[in-house]
């Protein structure tokens, strides 16, 4: 098993592009992890703005930050992985200890996540016994404290589900325009998230059939992603759906009114933080963002609304949705 500078080395060496280490762990730390993992997206939306560090998000440099910050991420968790199989495959010969594939994904992420420190206090003993070429049984007994905080930690469930959500997901300018092209509409890089662009595709998406013409009246838009009362019991229309109908219309047509001004060169903005305001009485509630279950299951655009405004909060008037 190679060494984690010996790994980084050899990543560099094939052109894999790195942050140095101490700007990599000062960034992971900043997200203040396992603390703010309730926090989602939000995290995301702090690292992007960290790693921008006051430059624009649109300067190509920032994306070629977050790529290299990506790849640390990925060649560092990879690096554990390794060595907490191997800590396993040593723990399951005298313990009934099991953990899933997911499972042990997160674990890994979450060691990440903790900082270098933790890092390296579980990854340092193994890779120097390693080094001395010792047999994995015997590392056991010589990195005991590193080897008990993984069992613990599986035994107990010590993880969080996952700080690999946090890492942002970004194409390369190089491969940008071709992913695009590809994919269309279902471009998925976390920049996008940022752009009046991505949402208004998004909701001309759900709120038109499929080759139907822009635009419909944002009353009539607004009903195309609302519970129908064909589509749920008397009782849950009246207990669930009923008494949130109205508001939800009111936050569809802002949504799709927004669309418009869109389309129109204009500015969306007020039109989706007057929807994003909207919704606020809906989060003080666990689960779904705070709406029914009943009407997420029968919405048309499936979370449409929840899971759209929840996105404009986070990444476009964070500051004025805290």
């Amino acid at each position: 098993m190679k060494s984690l500078a010996q790994a980084r080395r050899e990543a560099e060496e094939n052109n894999f592009e790195l942050l140095p280490e101490s700007d990599f762990w000062d960034l992971v730390e900043s997200v203040g992890w396992p603390q703010s993992c309730r926090k989602g997206d939000a995290l995301k939306y702090h690292l992007i703005h960290q790693v921008a560090n006051g430059r624009s998000l649109t300067d190509p440099s920032v994306r070629e930050d977050l790529l290299r910050f990506s790849n640390t991420y990925r060649l560092y968790v990879n690096h554990i992985s390794k060595i907490l199989d191997e800590i396993i495959e040593v723990a399951i010969q005298t313990k009934n200890l099991w953990i899933g594939d997911d499972s042990f994904s997160d674990l890994c992420a979450h060691y990440v996540g903790l900082g270098r420190e933790v890092y390296r206090q579980i990854t340092a003993p193994f890779e120097q016994q390693l080094e001395k070429r010792d047999s994995i049984d015997v590392l056991a007994h010589s990195a005991r404290a590193a080897f008990d905080d993984v069992i613990q930690r599986i035994e107990n469930s010590d993880y969080e589900e996952s700080f690999s959500y946090v890492v942002p997901h970004v194409f390369s300018a190089e491969h940008l325009e071709e992913e695009k092209n590809a994919l269309g509409d279902d471009l998925d890089d976390d920049l996008s998230y940022f752009t009046w662009e991505h949402y208004a595709k998004r909701l001309e998406r759900e709120f038109t059939d499929e080759g139907e013409e822009m635009p419909l009246t944002a009353a009539a838009a607004a009903i195309r992603v609302l519970p129908d009362k064909q589509h749920v019991t008397p009782a849950e229309w009246d207990q669930d759906v009923a008494p949130m109908y109205e508001d939800m219309r009111r936050i569809a047509t802002l949504l799709y009114e927004g669309v418009l001004l869109y389309k129109e060169g204009k500015s969306p903005e007020p039109k989706w933080k007057e929807a994003v305001k909207a919704t606020i009485p809906f989060r003080r509630d666990k689960g779904n963002g705070g709406w029914s279950p009943v009407i997420c299951r029968y919405m048309d655009s499936h979370y449409l609304i929840p899971n759209l405004t929840t996105d404009m909060k986070n990444f476009l008037f964070p500051e004025d949705f805290e």
